[in-house]
């Protein structure tokens, strides 16, 4: 009996580990199925456009110009509302298309995001390095009062702030406002242009085709766009306001505007990017270097106590770079305070020293946390 119970229990034990495999490769399956499906977004993207075009010619009778346009519209946000479905099911089905090319999108300006905030890391590199420097001019100074030092820095850093203007002439905020902005007047002027004279007088067509029009009197009845009205339409449709009272309506137009249109509002994007970034990083440099120098200057007793955390009546190097951190505006103190009790955790001897072995025993709990 005490065999066949053994046996029984080595069973379901095996039974138990194949099942355990069986979806631990299930699992892997998925997670698998999902990296390829993230790192080949832009493959789905493209995919679902071609699958909206062929649904929208073949349930509304659309021509793959239009669908194509239409498709553009919902992609870019700008939705003129000149073209529309109007089946029941039709609509049903492009609202779940919406959502699903909103979500692909996402994916793509998170990788927008995620390279700018990669450069905003090299931004705050630069910065530290730019506090290292300060560090070690002071310390090259000793024996001299701290005013004098410091007066010579901020000296220092005058001269190499108008050596850089004067080699460079501008900024590299401003040089790229200057590059945003003739990108963006360039796809403006491109737009006014083409529609003014290739869309001057039309009697559109398909859906939003003018009754009673003809070649001879589409610029009595027809859609009329002066010069005017072209650089309106440009301005409303790159910046995706898109109130629709005027739209690409001839074939060439329309096939013109699907490009012009999916890279216009990247352009009108970096324009107001670089603007903001002229308005506001002068501003915050300045104020960082006069945080960086001021810290130091106005330093009483009472914040010297406060940047002196463990009591000890000097600074350690992490004291002094967590304050200067905090005081530089790279580092919100919530931040710091939520690292250093992340820190006090991991710390059970609570000598100040995180060993191996406390990292292990951390893991191990929470591995056994999460079974």
């Amino acid at each position: 009996r005490e065999l066949i119970a053994a046996e029984s229990t080595s069973d379901s034990d095996d039974n138990t580990s194949e099942d355990q495999q069986v979806e631990t490769h299930a699992d892997s399956q998925v997670c698998r199925f999902l990296k390829v499906f993230v790192k080949s977004k832009n493959t789905w993207a493209t995919v679902s456009w071609f699958f909206g075009v062929g649904v929208l010619v073949y349930h509304e009778d659309f021509c793959p110009l239009e669908a194509s346009y239409f498709i553009t519209q919902i992609v870019t946000t700008i939705g003129y509302g000149d073209i529309c479905v109007k089946d029941d099911w039709m609509k049903l089905f492009i609202s779940f298309f919406i959502l699903g090319m909103l979500v692909m999108v996402g994916f793509i300006l998170n990788e927008v995001v995620s390279s700018a905030v990669a450069k905003e890391a090299e931004r705050m590199k630069t910065n530290i390095a730019r506090v290292e420097s300060l560090a070690d001019s002071v310390n090259a100074s000793v024996g001299q009062t701290l005013s004098g030092p410091l007066e010579e820095i901020k000296r220092e850093e005058e001269v190499v702030e108008n050596k850089k203007n004067k080699s460079s002439g501008r900024s590299h905020s401003q040089h790229k406002l200057i590059f945003a902005t003739g990108l963006f007047g360039l796809y403006i002027g491109a737009g006014t242009i083409f529609y003014s004279t290739m869309e001057a007088c039309s009697c559109s067509y398909g859906a939003t085709a003018v009754p009673d029009c003809t070649a001879e009197n589409a610029c009595k009845v027809g859609k009329v766009k002066t010069p005017l009205d072209a650089f309106y339409m440009s301005v409303v449709t790159l910046t995706t306001v898109g109130f629709g009272d005027y739209t690409p309506a001839t074939p060439v137009g329309r096939l013109f505007g699907i490009p012009w249109m999916m890279t216009g509002i990247v352009a009108a994007g970096f324009f107001v990017t670089a603007l903001q970034d002229v308005l506001m990083n002068d501003k915050t440099e300045k104020s960082r270097k006069d945080r960086t120098l001021e810290a130091v200057e106005k330093m009483t007793l009472d914040i010297f106590a406060k940047m002196d955390m463990d009591g000890s009546g000097g600074l350690c190097m992490s004291e002094w770079v967590s304050f200067m951190l905090v005081q530089e505006g790279l580092v919100e103190q919530d931040s710091l305070d939520r690292l250093s009790r992340i820190f006090n955790k991991l710390d059970r001897s609570k000598n100040g020293i995180i060993s191996w072995e406390e990292v292990e025993y951390f893991q191990k709990k929470r591995v056994a946390a999460m079974m």
